[in-house]
């Protein structure tokens, strides 16, 4: 099947992966039939879908098969008797692939009121318009299930506890999100640590944030720092603690790598009244002093794993497979990672994944 990962043993029953591709299929040409420049969204929402889905469709579709299949298949419900959250959900084609297949009620929510407009005025445009739309974060999100009387069945998220603030509170919050019968949670993230080149690959990214200050572009994020972050945390303390020595100001600029403005002052009180410098951290890892956001945090998914399980949860680390390649090179390289991926121990395969995925379940 077109939609479906090449990955040598089914990922699903026969009825999912029937509904799924075709739903996939009926998605897909909605999709290439947009008219992006005719939408009432962003620039930066736009740019994000034509550059990171529409040039490469059927991969992108092949995921979100993937992350949904996979939450449809864990409930053990019908898909007519689902109610999914997709979580930081950007431009919401997860959300549109569940209303195309059928999910009875589906929930769209993502930090960024922007993309939530987005996301709305693209389903909209396309007929297949989430039942809820949730601007915020967590809290946000647990708030309007209670007040709403919502019970999820399942959350999927792809590419978003990457850049979480506080990946253990979070975890811990989202696993007492719903009371749901067989309540599952299915997070995909390719910032995966255990693959050496993805791991490089972030480590420059993470330098470029930390150190330089970047051109404002066309499509870019407003909420997202562009001033290296090692400079704003600079500016911060010294705004907050004037007095300091520009040793010591240095020092705890470099100390705070990796925290918000709050968590900075805290740590620049603790120094004014032990007067012991922190240490700096050794990781690459670092976000935006402002909001928190991690870029593309390193986290150990086997951590994440623990979390969920300490709350309750059957829970697991799953590797993540290549998608569709137009390139006949490429493609054969792909099937054969493929192959390893499918049949190799999770720890040995998940250095070779493109993605890995935190699953946990509550019985």
């Amino acid at each position: 099947m077109k939609f479906m990962y090449q990955t040598y043993k089914p990922l699903f029953n026969k009825h999912i992966s029937n509904q799924l591709n075709n739903a996939a299929d009926r998605l897909g040409k909605k999709l290439n039939q947009l008219k992006i420049a005719e939408l009432a969204i962003s620039q930066y929402n736009a740019q994000y879908l034509a550059h990171d889905h529409l040039n490469n469709l059927t991969s992108t579709l092949q995921k979100y098969v993937y992350i949904l299949g996979s939450c449809i298949q864990s409930t053990q419900l019908p898909i007519n008797e689902i109610t999914f959250l997709e979580y930081g959900g950007g431009i919401g084609i997860l959300s549109l692939l569940a209303r195309e297949a059928g999910v009875k009620s589906v929930l769209y929510n993502d930090i960024y009121n922007i993309s939530v407009q987005d996301a709305q005025n693209i389903a909209t445009h396309l007929g297949l318009t989430a039942n809820h739309y949730i601007p915020g974060d967590i809290d946000d999100v647990i708030n309007y299930l209670k007040n709403n009387n919502i019970a999820c069945h399942a959350v999927g998220s792809y590419d978003v506890i990457e850049h979480v603030y506080d990946i253990d509170v979070f975890l811990k919050k989202l696993s007492s999100l719903s009371k749901a019968k067989n309540f599952t949670l299915f997070m995909s993230s390719g910032a995966n640590t255990l693959n050496p080149r993805i791991k490089n690959k972030l480590i420059k990214h993470h330098h470029e944030h930390e150190y330089q200050t970047r051109q404002t572009t066309s499509g870019h994020k407003q909420r997202d720092c562009l001033e290296g972050f090692l400079s704003v945390r600079r500016n911060i303390i010294k705004e907050y603690a004037p007095a300091l020595s520009d040793a010591e100001l240095n020092h705890l600029a470099q100390a705070t790598r990796g925290k918000i403005k709050n968590d900075i002052y805290t740590t620049i009180d603790t120094y004014k009244k032990n007067k012991l410098l922190p240490a700096i951290p050794i990781t690459s890892d670092t976000c935006d002093p402002h909001t928190g956001n991690w870029s593309e945090h390193l986290l150990d998914p086997y951590h994440l794993k623990n979390i969920l399980y300490k709350q309750g949860l059957n829970a697991q680390v799953l590797c993540g497979y290549y998608g569709h390649q137009s390139r006949t090179i490429k493609k054969y390289v792909c099937n054969l990672f493929n192959a390893c991926i499918t049949f190799a121990p999770t720890t040995l395969a998940l250095r070779l994944a493109p993605f890995y995925t935190i699953y946990g379940k509550k019985n």
